[in-house]
């Protein structure tokens, strides 16, 4: 369980950067992921960035908060299986919470 909200943002980012990993291993372009993903929607490159890397300038970019939907769609275009994603960053943030000082 997740007792706060920096390890709520902990868990998010670790997803983050799990799907990022895979979509520079894949060579995938935003473009192509966002049509595999959200070929539903417009704006599909945008919704993929703003999940990934946030909207904004500066300080003030933040990344849109991944709902589930959005997080098994992401998974299935770069060829992962969500649970498994979930699951290891459930690890890593637990793993930093046994590393942090009380």
């Amino acid at each position: 369980m997740f007792t706060s909200l920096q390890e709520m943002d902990a868990f998010e980012e670790a997803i983050r950067a799990t799907l990022r990993k895979r979509q520079e291993r894949l060579n995938m372009s935003d473009d192509v992921a966002g049509k595999i993903a959200f070929g539903f929607m417009g704006g599909q490159r945008t919704k993929v960035q703003a999940l990934l890397v946030g909207q904004g300038a500066g300080k003030y970019r933040k990344p849109q908060r991944m709902r589930t939907p959005d997080l098994m769609n992401l998974c299935e275009a770069l060829g992962l299986k969500w649970q498994e994603v979930i699951r290891e960053a459930e690890k890593a943030v637990k793993q930093a919470q046994k590393e942090s000082p009380s």
